[in-house]
């Protein structure tokens, strides 16, 4: 496996930054990295200087992509999102009230949150907590949950793992729109057999490619 990896710290900018990834070659090859062992550190309440008229800040952005051949040699993949946020105002409280996250088939395999106030003091949520909906329009289920203790100054974290599908016409996100983002991490981890090429719009940002990484 390699891991092709792009990390920065981003200035407060309104313009939207976007990246993309593209797959340039595949064949057959089988690895055991599990992205299900993923977690996050203890709780901590991060220091952040943001403007007054900021709903929230992003203190941490973080995607990963693995790919990866089952025992059937069929390519897999999973998608990690890993997000920490500091509420600077009452409308981001409303916004971050309740979080929806969509799924098809319970393709959602790992799942936590947790809030945690200027204190220090710690919510994490629990399992029952976690709700189930569909959309009416679309018939497309999510769950969703509600952040107990939010207000100005809290920091919301959450992070999942869900199965994707391992589309090869590249990869597209959007890193920053318009809330400011402090720290945004995208990791792709591939077999050696993928070789993949990056490039960052708007921003002059490096993507670069660890090929002494190992499952």
């Amino acid at each position: 496996q390699k891991l092709q990896h792009l990390s920065n710290t981003l200035e407060k900018m309104k313009n939207l930054i976007t990246f993309t990834l593209s797959l340039l070659t595949s064949s057959l090859l089988s690895q055991s990295f599990s992205t299900d062992n993923y977690d996050w550190d203890d709780a901590a309440y991060q220091k952040v200087e943001v403007d007054d008229s900021t709903n929230q800040h992003i203190i941490l952005s973080k995607r990963l992509f693995h790919y990866y051949y089952s025992d059937q040699n069929e390519l897999k993949g999973k998608y990690l999102f890993h997000k920490k946020v500091h509420i600077n105002s009452n409308s981001a409280i409303e916004r971050l009230n309740k979080v929806y996250i969509s799924q098809n088939e319970d393709n959602l395999s790992n799942f936590k949150a947790r809030v945690i106030n200027s204190s220090g003091k710690v919510n994490e949520i629990s399992k029952d907590k976690i709700l189930t909906g569909v959309d009416e329009d679309t018939d497309q289920e999510y769950i969703y949950f509600a952040l107990e203790g939010l207000e100005v100054g809290s920091q919301v974290e959450y992070y999942f793992i869900k199965e994707i599908n391992p589309g090869l016409n590249g990869i597209l996100q959007e890193i920053q729109a318009y809330d400011p983002v402090q720290r945004f991490e995208l990791d792709v981890i591939t077999p050696w057999n993928l070789v993949m090429a990056g490039k960052v719009y708007n921003m002059n940002m490096e993507f670069s490619t660890d090929t002494s990484f190992e499952s």
